[in-house]
């Protein structure tokens, strides 16, 4: 069986913009901005774009953090069971809101998720369908872009250049905190 190269996730660039503010923040895919804790990962270009390919990992930015605002990244991955995203609102390693996708799942009702995490444990299991998942075809190998709008208890999720969100989380469920991003 031939291993592709990106066997997880591609991303680049995160943005974050603060909600009713003119602040703005650009993450780089160097080392000195991260701490990645990865079975794999590694600081690259790819498809014209720095990135940093993560295997089996998290990426934590060293600086970042945001309660309520705008997050943009693109992301790239192959057609296999994996599952990818971003936690944010992170107020310590074991609690976040989380959204990630599901490449295997691609065009089904459960291809994009968002949950958060309590304790550790993500609660997929109870918060899914409406307001929690939705279904997206990806294109695999190419660079998808994610905005996620984050005000208050809710969030828009958009991919690529969506005029009108695609997940509508009525509930995020972690207290209103500000947090890092991984």
């Amino acid at each position: 069986m031939k291993k592709s190269l990106f066997t997880l996730a591609l991303v680049t660039l995160i943005q974050l913009s603060a909600l009713h503010a003119q602040e703005t923040y650009s993450a780089s895919f160097v080392p000195e901005e991260w701490k990645v804790e990865a079975e794999k990962f590694e600081f690259t270009t790819y498809k014209g774009k720095a990135a940093l390919y993560l295997e089996n990992g998290v990426a934590l930015h060293k600086e970042a953090s945001l309660q309520d605002g705008i997050i943009e990244f693109d992301i790239s991955f192959e057609d296999a069971r994996r599952f990818m995203g971003i936690q944010f609102r992170k107020t310590d390693p074991i609690n976040y809101e989380e959204f990630y996708v599901r490449p295997h799942q691609s065009g089904n009702p459960d291809a994009s998720q968002y949950t958060p995490v309590f304790n550790g444990n993500a609660a997929w299991q109870l918060y899914h369908g409406e307001g929690h998942s939705a279904a997206y075809s990806y294109n695999f190998g190419e660079w998808i872009h994610v905005k996620l709008l984050i005000s208050g208890n809710q969030m828009d999720i958009f991919i690529n250049d969506m005029s009108q969100p695609f997940l509508y989380v009525h509930e995020l469920k972690q207290e209103r905190a500000e947090g890092a991003i991984s």
